[in-house]
């Protein structure tokens, strides 16, 4: 059959609520359309004017979703695993390229690394874990520590930027104020990993103003 009688073939095609329900499903799951379109055996655009016609996911969305579950396995802790390319090629069969991609998609090409800075991380990574199975009491240790100095720090500084994070208008304002504070604290100040993860929950549980739903206004009678 050559290509132009498969177009037409394909264009004459009937789809069943069941194939248009695996469609979404396999959409909706982050498969890529070049791979759905081998499942089914048709081509890109028929999926993406099924997608279209019978409104079945936002494609802007489901993108941006996964390559937030991409970033969480790259980026270095607290922020994700901290996993290199390669071991998320091994684990999850995800290319470089599209990590790479995924972290382009949200803004944080700044966040990629080189080769080697995966291989450096991936070796102080075991080391730590090497140290700690060799030093049983050292998280005990580290832990009392880092309650002291939380102590300290939790209260009137805590307090203060608290506040400070939940005076912004917007929630990607917040968090971009508290990435900026850790980064900062990160080479002088030990823990600022943990107060990165007990903020950003306090921002997490807050409603800022942008996403207060304004009450519509009634059409006035004439």
């Amino acid at each position: 059959m050559n290509w132009y009688k498969r177009q037409l073939k394909i264009a004459k095609r009937v789809w069943t609520d069941e194939e248009l329900n695996k469609i979404k499903s396999l959409l909706e799951e982050g498969e890529s359309i070049v791979q759905i379109c081998r499942l089914l055996g048709t081509y890109p655009k028929e999926i993406k004017d099924l997608n279209k016609k019978y409104q079945l996911v936002d494609l802007e969305k489901v993108k941006r979703k996964k390559s937030e579950w991409i970033a969480s396995l790259y980026l270095l802790p607290p922020k994700g695993k901290g996993l290199s390319t390669k071991e998320i090629k091994r684990q999850y069969d995800i290319s470089r390229s599209s990590i790479v991609k995924a972290l382009k998609t949200l803004g944080l090409e700044g966040k990629i690394r080189g080769r080697l800075d995966d291989y450096v991380n991936q070796q102080v990574s075991q080391k730590n874990k090497d140290f700690r199975k060799n030093n049983p009491g050292a998280n005990e240790e580290n832990s009392r520590r880092m309650l002291e100095w939380w102590k300290q720090f939790g209260s009137e500084s805590g307090e203060k930027l608290k506040n400070r994070l939940l005076s912004y208008p917007t929630r990607q304002q917040a968090i971009n104020q508290l990435e900026g504070f850790s980064s900062s604290l990160k080479n002088s100040v030990p823990y600022s990993g943990a107060i990165y993860n007990k903020f950003i929950q306090i921002i997490n549980n807050h409603t800022f103003p942008d996403e207060v739903q304004q009450p519509q206004q009634q059409p006035q009678l004439v």
